[in-house]
């Protein structure tokens, strides 16, 4: 039987979020005050709704809310699709010099992005592919996150063989493989990389 929590654990717990909430109340109360009362009183003499009317009109957010979608949803499936791709070749081909391949893609998890940016900016610029979007896609569609890459292999790699050597004997190739065993049972693999991207 399971222990009762405490009668001071939900009063506790409550007080915590409340005061884990209060910046946001601070802030939504700040956002009503006019101007010149933003720091002088907790809460607002009159609710001023032309601070949101302001911002909202100065600037053109719809378009800014779509790009981000777009982006977002590009980045995360080109980071689920190549991936995944890389990863089943890494766990279940079997090729000259994987194992060597491999290491070298985890070893460029010990490179910061702080080295790697200015390169990159600069192999974007001299491909022509400043001031688009591509450079903010392209790398997410080329497995260019190792550590998608070996989440994946791991996962992949506890998939019983005997699943693949059985559709194997039944004449199904690699992508058949992929795309009908091994995706369907790695569906947490691949939401963890999704909201890793």
């Amino acid at each position: 039987m399971r222990e009762r929590p405490s009668p001071l654990a939900h009063p506790l717990l409550l007080l915590l979020a409340a005061g884990f909430l209060l910046p946001v109340v601070c802030m939504v109360l700040s956002s009503l005050k006019p101007p010149g009362q933003a720091e002088s009183e907790f809460w607002p003499n009159q609710v001023h709704w032309q601070n949101y009317t302001e911002v909202l009109g100065s600037a053109d957010y719809p378009r800014y809310l779509a790009n981000s979608i777009v982006l977002s949803l590009l980045t995360v499936a080109g980071s689920v699709c190549s991936g995944t791709v890389v990863a089943y070749g890494f766990a279940r081909l079997r090729w000259p010099g994987r194992d060597a391949v491999f290491f070298v893609l985890i070893a460029t998890m010990l490179l910061p992005f702080h080295v790697t940016m200015l390169p990159r900016f600069q192999l974007f610029a001299w491909l022509g592919l400043y001031d688009t979007w591509w450079p903010l896609v392209l790398p997410s569609w080329l497995a260019a996150e190792a550590f998608h890459v070996f989440l994946l292999r791991q996962f992949f790699l506890t998939i019983p063989e005997e699943l693949s050597e059985a559709a194997r004997m039944d004449g199904a190739g690699e992508w058949t493989i992929l795309t009908r065993i091994v995706v369907p049972l790695s569906w947490p693999a691949l939401a963890t990389v999704a909201l890793f991207q």
